[in-house]
């Protein structure tokens, strides 16, 4: 299990915290240091679109986004040059007393899943398929915001890597974003994480999206319906192909270890004895 941090070198308090954190349990990690992009804004990526990035959002980007996404990208090159899943942690993360039981969990189906959210979804539009001990993961009707724990896997690292060659969105919302970018989101609960000291501070400036014209925000409730649309219609589809994966009531489901998956999908399963 390959575990990054992304971290500022210059951020000394968060550091030493996370230290501190991931010292009382067995886990290989290393920092990797985020990605500054006060000079050359566009050296990770092919063009950074205004335009889109205010339709998505309703204001401009700030560079602290472009550099956050540039760092989780970076990250992501490197799983597929691995070719192997990464554990990717923000320096805001604050690990949970069953953390180490959740990561199995994760990392033992991150290769059919693709995609682990492993920090609390606040969202309940979602549909638990696999559950063991105390935690479950479950396939995510609608994805919420934040990127602060995730597993990914190299398939899924390279199609999230060929959808962002232009930045045009923060990154949680191009990773919530799962009717474009084509690959089923999932969540583990509880988390692995909890809320630190540091969770509620940023070095990623806050914007309205109010100010924004009035052309800009009519723009931008279009794209809201069409967005709706589309992700109903994934939503289906996945349901249509994993109906039998999901438990209405009572999960105790697991994947079978030699059940092949196309796209991040699962295809069937089998009840946990």
């Amino acid at each position: 299990m390959r575990c990054f941090v992304i971290s500022l070198p210059g951020s000394v308090d968060r550091r030493d915290s996370i230290r501190k954190r991931f010292a009382r349990l067995p886990i290989n990690w290393t920092f990797y240091d985020a990605i500054d992009l006060s000079t050359d804004r566009n050296h990770y990526f092919h063009h950074c679109d205004d335009q889109q990035f205010l339709l998505n959002t309703g204001r401009t980007p700030d560079i602290g986004e472009i550099g956050c996404f540039a760092s989780h990208l970076m990250l992501w090159r490197t799983c597929r040059l691995l070719n192997e899943p990464l554990v990717v942690f923000e320096d805001d993360a604050s690990l949970s007393p069953l953390a180490m039981d959740g990561l199995r969990l994760a990392l033992r189906h991150i290769d059919r899943l693709g995609f682990i959210r492993l920090q609390d979804n606040s969202k309940r539009a979602r549909l638990p398929v696999i559950a063991q001990r105390q935690h479950k993961i479950s396939y995510c009707l609608r994805y919420p915001f934040g990127s602060m724990a995730y597993v990914i896997s190299p398939q899924v690292a390279h199609r999230f890597i060929e959808e962002s060659y232009v930045f045009n969105a923060p990154l949680d919302v191009f990773i919530k974003r799962y009717w474009q970018h084509g690959q089923a989101l999932y969540s583990l609960s509880p988390g692995v994480t909890e809320p630190s000291a540091h969770t509620g501070t940023t070095t990623i400036s806050m914007r309205s999206a109010r100010s924004a014209p009035v052309t800009v925000r009519l723009a931008r409730w279009l794209r809201k319906r069409r967005d709706a649309g589309a992700r109903a219609a994934f939503n289906l589809g996945w349901l249509q192909r994993n109906w039998r994966l999901v438990h209405w009531r009572n999960p105790r489901l697991t994947l079978p270890r030699s059940e092949p998956v196309i796209d991040g999908q699962v295809q069937t399963c089998r009840r946990q004895r």
